[in-house]
Protein backbone atom coordinates (compact mmCIF):
# COMPACT_ATOMS: atom_id res chain seq x y z
CA UNK A 1 0.00 0.00 0.00
CA UNK A 2 1.40 3.64 -0.92
CA UNK A 3 1.90 6.09 2.20
CA UNK A 4 -0.97 8.37 0.05
CA UNK A 5 -3.35 5.68 0.13
CA UNK A 6 -2.80 4.76 3.75
CA UNK A 7 -3.27 8.15 4.64
CA UNK A 8 -6.35 8.88 2.27
CA UNK A 9 -7.91 5.72 4.35
CA UNK A 10 -6.64 7.00 7.72
CA UNK A 11 -8.12 10.52 6.69
CA UNK A 12 -11.65 8.69 6.40
CA UNK A 13 -11.89 7.49 8.98
CA UNK A 14 -11.11 9.46 12.12
CA UNK A 15 -13.55 7.40 14.94
CA UNK A 16 -10.74 5.28 14.25
CA UNK A 17 -9.32 3.82 17.68
CA UNK A 18 -7.27 0.81 16.57
CA UNK A 19 -4.80 0.01 13.01
CA UNK A 20 -2.91 -3.44 12.84
CA UNK A 21 -0.72 -2.96 9.88
CA UNK A 22 -0.64 -6.46 9.59
CA UNK A 23 -1.92 -8.77 6.97
CA UNK A 24 -0.42 -11.60 5.44
CA UNK A 25 3.35 -10.12 4.80
CA UNK A 26 6.35 -8.81 6.61
CA UNK A 27 5.23 -5.24 7.67
CA UNK A 28 9.13 -4.14 8.36
CA UNK A 29 10.12 -4.62 4.64
CA UNK A 30 7.78 -1.82 4.19
CA UNK A 31 9.66 1.11 3.26
CA UNK A 32 7.23 3.68 4.38
CA UNK A 33 6.20 1.71 7.70
CA UNK A 34 7.72 4.43 10.09
CA UNK A 35 5.99 6.96 8.86
CA UNK A 36 2.86 5.03 8.69
CA UNK A 37 3.04 4.33 12.07
CA UNK A 38 3.82 8.16 12.95
CA UNK A 39 0.77 9.04 11.09
CA UNK A 40 -1.62 7.10 12.93
CA UNK A 41 -0.29 7.80 16.18
CA UNK A 42 -0.80 11.20 15.58
CA UNK A 43 -3.83 10.91 15.01
CA UNK A 44 -4.44 9.72 18.62
CA UNK A 45 -4.97 5.64 17.06
CA UNK A 46 -3.54 2.71 19.12
CA UNK A 47 -0.59 0.72 16.45
CA UNK A 48 0.35 -2.34 16.05
CA UNK A 49 2.33 -4.76 14.06
CA UNK A 50 3.13 -8.57 13.97
CA UNK A 51 6.44 -9.40 12.68
CA UNK A 52 9.00 -12.24 11.55
CA UNK A 53 11.68 -10.06 13.84
CA UNK A 54 13.92 -11.18 11.05
CA UNK A 55 14.96 -7.54 9.99
CA UNK A 56 14.44 -6.04 14.03
CA UNK A 57 17.59 -4.39 14.22
CA UNK A 58 18.97 -1.21 16.75
CA UNK A 59 18.14 1.25 14.23
CA UNK A 60 14.94 0.12 12.90
CA UNK A 61 14.05 -0.90 17.19
CA UNK A 62 14.10 2.77 17.57
CA UNK A 63 13.27 4.28 14.92
CA UNK A 64 9.28 2.45 15.52
CA UNK A 65 9.59 3.07 18.92
CA UNK A 66 9.72 6.74 18.62
CA UNK A 67 7.41 6.78 16.40
CA UNK A 68 4.34 6.03 18.31
CA UNK A 69 4.41 1.83 17.85
CA UNK A 70 2.00 0.89 20.79
CA UNK A 71 2.47 -3.08 20.20
CA UNK A 72 5.06 -5.27 18.66
CA UNK A 73 4.25 -9.12 17.66
CA UNK A 74 7.10 -11.16 17.10
CA UNK A 75 6.10 -14.53 15.08
CA UNK A 76 8.37 -17.23 16.98
CA UNK A 77 7.08 -21.06 16.16
CA UNK A 78 7.81 -23.70 19.01
CA UNK A 79 12.06 -23.81 20.35
CA UNK A 80 15.06 -23.59 18.19
CA UNK A 81 15.17 -26.53 16.33
CA UNK A 82 11.29 -26.77 15.21
CA UNK A 83 11.26 -22.74 14.42
CA UNK A 84 14.66 -23.26 12.39
CA UNK A 85 13.14 -26.26 10.50
CA UNK A 86 9.97 -23.91 9.80
CA UNK A 87 11.19 -20.68 9.39
CA UNK A 88 14.90 -21.35 7.73
CA UNK A 89 16.52 -18.85 9.94
CA UNK A 90 18.67 -18.46 13.19
CA UNK A 91 16.75 -19.08 16.40
CA UNK A 92 19.57 -17.27 18.15
CA UNK A 93 19.47 -14.42 15.57
CA UNK A 94 15.50 -13.25 16.22
CA UNK A 95 15.92 -14.26 19.92
CA UNK A 96 18.62 -11.72 20.09
CA UNK A 97 16.61 -8.58 17.77
CA UNK A 98 13.65 -9.21 20.03
CA UNK A 99 15.75 -8.77 22.95
CA UNK A 100 17.31 -5.97 21.52
CA UNK A 101 13.77 -4.41 20.95
CA UNK A 102 12.64 -4.73 24.60
CA UNK A 103 16.63 -3.01 25.85
CA UNK A 104 15.56 -0.27 23.52
CA UNK A 105 12.65 0.22 24.54
CA UNK A 106 13.79 -0.09 28.44
CA UNK A 107 16.32 2.42 27.83
CA UNK A 108 14.09 5.16 25.89
CA UNK A 109 11.55 4.68 28.98
CA UNK A 110 8.78 4.27 26.93
CA UNK A 111 5.63 1.73 27.38
CA UNK A 112 5.45 -0.25 23.95
CA UNK A 113 3.94 -3.72 24.57
CA UNK A 114 5.88 -6.84 23.15
CA UNK A 115 4.71 -9.90 22.50
CA UNK A 116 5.85 -13.35 21.09
CA UNK A 117 3.16 -15.71 19.20
CA UNK A 118 4.03 -19.19 18.81
CA UNK A 119 1.51 -20.47 15.62
CA UNK A 120 0.28 -23.95 17.18
CA UNK A 121 -0.46 -26.94 14.73
CA UNK A 122 1.14 -30.69 14.56
CA UNK A 123 4.83 -29.34 14.88
CA UNK A 124 4.31 -27.32 17.84
CA UNK A 125 1.71 -27.86 20.14
CA UNK A 126 4.32 -30.70 22.21
CA UNK A 127 6.22 -27.62 22.97
CA UNK A 128 3.67 -25.06 24.76
CA UNK A 129 4.53 -25.76 27.75
CA UNK A 130 8.36 -25.17 26.82
CA UNK A 131 7.21 -22.41 25.18
CA UNK A 132 5.72 -20.36 28.05
CA UNK A 133 8.41 -21.03 30.24
CA UNK A 134 11.14 -19.83 28.31
CA UNK A 135 9.01 -16.41 26.92
CA UNK A 136 6.79 -15.38 29.72
CA UNK A 137 8.86 -14.23 32.37
CA UNK A 138 10.50 -11.90 29.14
CA UNK A 139 7.51 -10.48 27.41
CA UNK A 140 4.64 -8.42 28.20
CA UNK A 141 2.19 -11.49 26.55
CA UNK A 142 2.53 -14.69 25.25
CA UNK A 143 0.35 -15.38 22.42
CA UNK A 144 -0.58 -18.66 21.01
CA UNK A 145 -2.57 -18.51 18.08
CA UNK A 146 -4.33 -21.74 16.21
CA UNK A 147 -3.12 -22.75 12.43
CA UNK A 148 -5.72 -21.52 9.82
CA UNK A 149 -7.14 -23.79 7.29
CA UNK A 150 -5.81 -27.21 9.30
CA UNK A 151 -8.60 -29.47 9.15
CA UNK A 152 -12.45 -29.10 6.93
CA UNK A 153 -14.66 -29.23 9.95
CA UNK A 154 -18.49 -28.36 11.00
CA UNK A 155 -18.70 -25.12 12.39
CA UNK A 156 -20.60 -24.67 15.48
CA UNK A 157 -20.86 -20.86 16.06
CA UNK A 158 -20.07 -18.53 13.97
CA UNK A 159 -17.28 -16.63 13.70
CA UNK A 160 -16.60 -13.50 15.82
CA UNK A 161 -14.15 -11.60 13.54
CA UNK A 162 -17.31 -10.61 11.73
CA UNK A 163 -18.61 -8.31 15.03
CA UNK A 164 -15.46 -6.85 15.36
CA UNK A 165 -12.93 -6.45 12.85
CA UNK A 166 -12.43 -5.20 9.02
CA UNK A 167 -9.21 -5.77 6.80
CA UNK A 168 -8.20 -3.30 4.42
CA UNK A 169 -6.01 -4.80 1.67
CA UNK A 170 -2.92 -3.08 -0.14
CA UNK A 171 -5.15 -1.90 -2.93
CA UNK A 172 -8.27 -0.38 -0.34
CA UNK A 173 -10.28 -3.36 -0.95
CA UNK A 174 -12.31 -4.33 2.67
CA UNK A 175 -12.69 -8.11 3.29
CA UNK A 176 -14.34 -9.60 6.13
CA UNK A 177 -11.27 -10.74 8.17
CA UNK A 178 -7.32 -12.04 7.24
CA UNK A 179 -8.29 -15.11 5.94
CA UNK A 180 -9.92 -13.55 2.68
CA UNK A 181 -6.35 -12.36 1.40
CA UNK A 182 -7.50 -12.29 -2.39
CA UNK A 183 -10.78 -10.06 -1.90
CA UNK A 184 -13.03 -12.99 -2.13
CA UNK A 185 -15.62 -11.38 -0.14
CA UNK A 186 -14.71 -7.87 -0.86
CA UNK A 187 -17.10 -5.42 0.94
CA UNK A 188 -16.33 -2.06 -0.39
CA UNK A 189 -13.04 0.46 -1.07
CA UNK A 190 -11.96 1.77 2.17
CA UNK A 191 -10.69 4.52 -0.34
CA UNK A 192 -14.03 5.71 -1.22
CA UNK A 193 -15.89 4.25 1.50
CA UNK A 194 -16.20 5.24 5.74
CA UNK A 195 -15.08 1.71 7.64
CA UNK A 196 -17.97 2.48 9.74
CA UNK A 197 -20.28 2.65 6.77
CA UNK A 198 -18.82 -0.94 5.58
CA UNK A 199 -18.79 -2.78 8.87
CA UNK A 200 -22.80 -1.78 8.78
CA UNK A 201 -23.48 -2.50 5.69
CA UNK A 202 -26.40 -5.23 4.29
CA UNK A 203 -23.23 -6.82 1.98
CA UNK A 204 -21.60 -7.61 5.68
CA UNK A 205 -25.33 -8.30 7.68
CA UNK A 206 -26.12 -10.67 5.05
CA UNK A 207 -22.44 -12.39 5.68
CA UNK A 208 -23.23 -12.15 9.63
CA UNK A 209 -26.69 -13.72 8.91
CA UNK A 210 -25.17 -16.76 6.68
CA UNK A 211 -22.57 -17.65 9.70
CA UNK A 212 -25.85 -17.27 12.14
CA UNK A 213 -27.54 -20.00 10.14
CA UNK A 214 -24.77 -22.02 9.34
CA UNK A 215 -24.53 -21.36 6.48
CA UNK A 216 -20.87 -19.46 5.71
CA UNK A 217 -19.40 -19.19 2.07
CA UNK A 218 -16.95 -21.91 1.01
CA UNK A 219 -14.31 -19.89 1.86
CA UNK A 220 -15.41 -19.65 5.81
CA UNK A 221 -16.20 -22.88 5.96
CA UNK A 222 -12.17 -24.22 5.54
CA UNK A 223 -11.06 -21.81 7.86
CA UNK A 224 -10.36 -23.27 11.54
CA UNK A 225 -9.14 -20.53 13.95
CA UNK A 226 -11.18 -20.94 16.79
CA UNK A 227 -11.74 -24.55 16.72
CA UNK A 228 -8.84 -26.74 17.57
CA UNK A 229 -8.21 -29.68 18.19
CA UNK A 230 -6.14 -28.89 21.41
CA UNK A 231 -7.04 -27.41 24.87
CA UNK A 232 -4.24 -24.34 25.86
CA UNK A 233 -4.19 -23.64 29.54
CA UNK A 234 -1.79 -21.13 30.61
CA UNK A 235 -1.60 -19.29 34.50
CA UNK A 236 0.34 -16.23 32.34
CA UNK A 237 -2.74 -16.62 30.14
CA UNK A 238 -5.52 -16.65 32.08
CA UNK A 239 -4.56 -13.69 34.87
Amino acid sequence: MSLATFKQIIDLNPELERIYLTNWGEPLIHPEIVEMIRYTHSKGMHTAITTNGTTLDRELSRDLIESGLDLLKVSVDGNKETYQKIRDYSYEKVESNIMEFLDVRNSLGKKTWIEVSMLVFEETQDEIEQFLKKWEPRMDFVNLQPKFFTIERKKYKPCRDLWRILVVLWNGDVVPCCADYEGILTLGDAKKTNLQDIFKSQAMKDLRKKHLRKKPPSLCASCSPYYADYHISSKHLSS
